[in-house]
């Protein structure tokens, strides 16, 4: 996978992102952090936060720039003991894993979560073609999918964040009326779910 999509992005990319959390319930732990943009966000913002990454470029450049993260592979046991954390966030890396180690992911979140914690995980739908051309993107999922795999790891509290892609062929209105009442995998641009833990 080409890193330039992550390092030609700047932490505002992921402002929207850390505004869906409760504030109120740090510390943030990241699952895949990459190159920390959105570490360091939280950092700017006074919220303490823990990275996981598997790739020792990335890990060791968080690292240079004094944050706090782990070299470790996302199909292992975390770390860290149990309700360690009070918000989890995962973006734009399970596309990349497959499902054994979307479910160890899920599963561990759920574990190191305290009750009330939440659990963010944002990806791009299989349906969305953008995202099927991505390199890297070789285990993408529908929304349906994520919900099936979220429940199958033990969560209960589940909230769609999908929005939809453009489909100018298909009336404007007509394709909001779809949108509205069936949220349908295959007109959805990404595969994405607020979680909480109770």
């Amino acid at each position: 996978m080409s890193q330039s999509i992550y390092t030609d992005r700047s932490g505002a990319w992921y402002a929207s992102y850390l505004d869906r959390f409760d504030p109120e319930q740090p510390p943030l732990l990241e699952l895949g952090s990459g190159f920390g943009l959105l570490l360091d966000l939280a950092a700017k913002r006074g919220i303490e936060a823990t990275g996981i990454e598997r790739d020792e470029q990335r890990v060791e450049a968080c690292l240079a720039r004094g944050l706090n993260v782990h070299r470790q592979d996302l199909g292992e046991r975390l770390p860290f003991p149990d309700e360690s954390f009070g918000m989890v966030y995962s973006g734009q890396v399970i596309e990349h894993v497959p499902e054994p180690v979307k479910l160890n992911m899920f599963r561990e979140a759920l574990r190191v979560l305290r009750p009330g914690g939440q659990f963010q995980v944002c990806s791009p739908c299989r349906h969305y073609e953008r995202a099927r051309l991505d390199r890297g993107h070789y285990f993408l999922i529908t929304p349906g999918e994520l919900h099936v795999l979220l429940r199958e790891a033990g969560w209960r509290d589940i909230v769609s964040l999908d929005y939809p892609q453009e489909v100018p062929e298909v009336p404007e209105d007509v394709f909001a009326d779809l949108w509205a009442r069936y949220r349908p995998d295959l007109l959805s641009q990404s595969a994405s779910s607020m979680c909480t833990k109770r």
